[in-house]
């Protein structure tokens, strides 16, 4: 059970243990202990799988199905997105990025975030966190800095998000957004070979 002071009923959980409302007097409430939800992410060569109630990463063999590693939850809640050689973990406290090959950790240290709001994505580079003040956080995944922090129109708490054309959706239990897709300073707007192919 999920311990709340009050609960508004047109909020559902964006995913599986969090829910959230963008009234301030509407107090967010901490996830259980355990990941969001049961989730395999797969890339080329790895499967990463977390299962609730679990307190480890688990990163096997995409074709013979050894395990490679294992890596202790901490207070992660999900996989925030894979690259070619690290994942991120998006926690109650901290997102963590963590080597492919070997579950160590690449980042000197766990960058120090608010309880995310939702799920997020990462595009060239960076992670886009949606958080509870009203906007995205915008992470740099080679080095776990801050780039900025977006704040959305009407200061909306954002749901699960991503990001395609230049445009930014936000989706939670009882609406769909779009806004323009905030951007790293000094960068111009980019497509993806995915993006392109849609057009």
């Amino acid at each position: 059970a999920i311990p709340r002071k009050k609960e508004s009923p047109r909020r559902r959980g964006i995913f599986g243990v969090q829910q959230r409302a963008a009234d301030p007097a509407v107090p967010v409430l901490q996830p259980a202990s355990g990941w969001a939800g049961e989730a395999v992410t797969l890339t080329d060569q790895h499967v990463l799988a977390t299962v609730p109630g679990s307190n480890e990463l688990v990163c096997l063999d995409l074709l013979s199905g050894h395990i490679h590693w294992k890596a202790p939850r901490e207070n992660s809640l999900y996989v925030a997105g894979v690259l070619e050689d690290r994942v991120l973990l998006a926690g109650e406290l901290k997102v963590r990025c963590l080597s492919l090959a070997d579950g160590k950790p690449l980042w000197k240290e766990p960058l120090s975030i608010p309880c995310p709001s939702g799920r997020g994505f990462i595009r060239n580079g960076v992670l886009y966190l949606p958080v509870p003040e009203g906007g995205i956080l915008l992470v740099d995944t080679a080095t776990g800095s801050r780039i900025r922090f977006a704040g959305l129109p009407g200061n909306v708490t954002p749901g699960n998000i991503v990001g395609t054309r230049g445009v930014l959706l936000s989706a939670d239990g009882d609406r769909l957004q779009a806004m323009p897709l905030p951007l790293p300073p000094d960068s111009r707007p980019a497509e993806s070979p995915q993006e392109r192919s849609m057009q």
